[in-house]
């Protein structure tokens, strides 16, 4: 597997990496951080899509979208073929993923909402707007770091996208378990225009627990999105910068309730879907059910 930085590729031989066996049997390799790739993350234009109109970058992400919905895209073909031999899902449940994420970049009205929604008004990346008494306008962090999590893959592209929208230039800290959707979604992006702000704002990495080159790029981010278990969110927090925003979605525990009024056998068939859903590993898969 390659690791990103700001929209270049990256890939080495056998010496210098990082050696998983994932949950199938299958051996992969992702490459270690040297200093200078560290440095070339840290020392990069934070604010590098600050003047992109929303606009511009909205109309990118549905670019690769459109491609991410095509089932001739080699690259989502690729994402697909290492999602059945990687993480072992069904060729069905592959595919229903790589069109969870084509959806998701396609859902640019419903980004104008999301801003809206949460931040106030739809122009206030791009503009000063009234509120009250005084004019207001939302700016980026700057260098935003993803820990993602990985028991469901569109989380990651989730975080990302919600990073890009808010114009901040991200880190995705991939994990063993899911080194496939951060770095398939940020080489889509390279696909479309290798040299546009939106493709040079990602980078797509991995570090071992507390490694040094780890340490140095969290405390480096002006914002930083956990994902995950206890251990992820203690890190994010513990070695995060005085002034950096931290975002912790995680940990979750799920309950169901079931109305004892409705037909059992629907209730049970839709139960057993949220249980069984990503091998039970998602925060929505509930171990608790109340009837």
């Amino acid at each position: 597997m390659p690791i990103v930085l700001g929209g270049t590729r990256r890939t080495r031989g056998k010496e210098g990496e990082y050696e998983f066996v994932s949950r199938t049997g299958a051996k992969f390799s992702v490459p270690k951080l040297t200093a200078d790739d560290v440095a070339a993350i840290c020392d990069q234009d934070r604010y590098l899509l600050a003047d992109v109109p929303l606009q511009e970058i909205l109309s990118f992400i549905n670019r690769a979208g459109k491609n991410w919905r095509s089932g001739e895209y080699p690259r989502r073909i690729l994402y697909v073929q290492q999602l059945q031999d990687i993480l072992g899902y069904s060729e069905k449940a592959a595919n229903a993923e790589a069109d969870r994420i084509a959806i998701l970049l396609n859902s640019h009205a419903r980004m104008y909402d999301l801003i809206d929604a949460e931040l106030g008004s739809r122009y206030i990346v791009d503009s000063w707007v009234p509120r009250e008494e005084g004019y207001v306008r939302a700016f980026p962090r700057g260098l935003a770091l993803h820990i993602l999590p990985g028991n469901v893959p569109l989380s990651s592209a989730l975080s990302l996208v919600r990073s890009l929208i808010t114009k901040n230039v991200s880190v995705a800290k991939v994990g063993s378990t899911d080194p496939l959707t951060a770095t398939a979604l940020a080489m889509s992006l390279v696909d479309i225009d290798a040299t546009h702000p939106v493709a040079r704002s990602m980078s797509v990495v991995y570090w071992e627990h507390d490694s040094p080159e780890g340490l140095r790029i969290t405390g480096s981010a002006d914002a930083v999105c956990a994902w995950g278990g206890q251990e992820a969110i203690a890190f994010a927090r513990r070695n995060a910068h005085d002034d950096a925003a931290v975002t912790c979605f995680g940990p979750k525990h799920s309950m169901a309730l079931v109305d004892a009024s409705v037909d059992p056998a629907e209730a049970a068939r839709g139960l057993a879907h949220d249980v069984v859903i990503y091998d039970q590993q998602a925060c929505f898969s509930m171990r608790r059910v109340f009837v």
